[in-house]
């Protein structure tokens, strides 16, 4: 996890949602390692996670659209 908050931490859209923690970088990270292990949570629910066999390397997530979401949740589209 700290891989991705160390790659991710200055990114616009990570810095915007950590702002109520700009204070205090502890507190930020920790809400980064939150919110990315709650988004790599969802991707494995909900779409695709794949994590590097060393985790502290990497891991990329993506989530599906929500019509493949819905059919997913329903059961459909299984083999």
């Amino acid at each position: 996890m700290a891989a991705l908050v160390d790659s991710l931490r200055y990114d616009p859209f990570y810095v915007t949602i950590t702002e109520e923690f700009s204070d205090n970088e502890a507190r930020r990270r920790q809400a980064l390692a939150r919110y990315f292990d709650y988004s790599m949570s969802e991707g494995g629910r909900v779409g695709r996670l794949v994590v590097w066999p060393d985790p502290a390397v990497g891991a990329a997530v993506w989530l599906l659209p929500a019509r493949d979401v819905c059919t997913r949740r329903r059961g459909e589209g299984k083999s």
